[in-house]
C-alpha cells in the first residue's frame, strides 16, 4: 500500500520534520560535560569523593560523587568558566580554577589528591593546559532562525 500526500501536506510534513530535527540538534549543542577521575599521588583511585564545579560567572554549583573506579560525570552543564573543588578527609583540598567548558563538548580532568589536612589547599591556576577535550566526534555551533531556514 502506497501513501500519497497532496503537495501542501507533503511540504507541511517535511517542514515539520526539519523543524523538529533542528530543535533537537539545538538542544544538544547548548550544554557541556565535565568528566574525570580522582586518585591519590600514587595512582590509587579515591572512591566516593565529592567533586564540586562552581560556575565562575553565575556562582551556580554542580556536584557529583566518584564511583568505584574513581570516575565522575557532570553532564548538562552550562558553557562557561568553572572552578573544581575536591575535599576528602586525609587529603589536601584540591582546587582548579578557570576550567573552560564549551557548548557541545566533553572536557576531561584528572585530579591527583595529596595527603594532608583539609585546611591545606592545592590551587592550580591556568587555562586549558590542564583540561583535555575529549576526542569524541561532535559538532558544535550556535543556530538562529536565519540559519535554519
Amino acid at each position: 500500500m502506497k501513501l500519497k500526500l497532496s503537495p501542501p501536506a507533503f511540504i507541511f510534513a517535511n517542514l515539520f520534520g526539519l523543524l523538529f530535527l533542528s530543535f533537537s540538534a539545538f538542544a544538544q549543542l547548548t550544554e557541556s560535560t565535565l568528566r574525570g577521575t580522582v586518585a591519590d599521588t600514587t595512582g590509587n583511585v579515591v572512591v566516593a569523593s565529592p567533586v564540586v564545579a562552581k560556575n565562575n560567572e553565575t556562582g551556580q554549583t554542580r556536584s557529583a560523587t566518584t564511583n568505584d573506579s574513581g570516575a565522575f560525570l557532570l553532564a548538562g552543564m552550562s558553557p562557561g568558566s568553572y572552578t573544581v573543588f575536591v575535599r576528602v578527609a586525609g587529603f589536601k583540598t584540591f582546587e582548579q580554577r578557570t576550567i573552560r567548558l564549551n557548548a557541545g563538548q566533553t572536557s576531561e580532568i584528572s585530579i591527583k589528591l595529596e595527603i594532608g589536612d583539609l585546611q591545606e589547599v592545592v590551587n592550580i591556576d591556568g587555562g586549558g593546559a590542564q583540561v583535555q577535550i575529549a576526542t569524541e566526534g561532535r559538532v558544535s555551533d550556535s543556530l538562529d532562525q536565519r540559519k535554519v531556514s
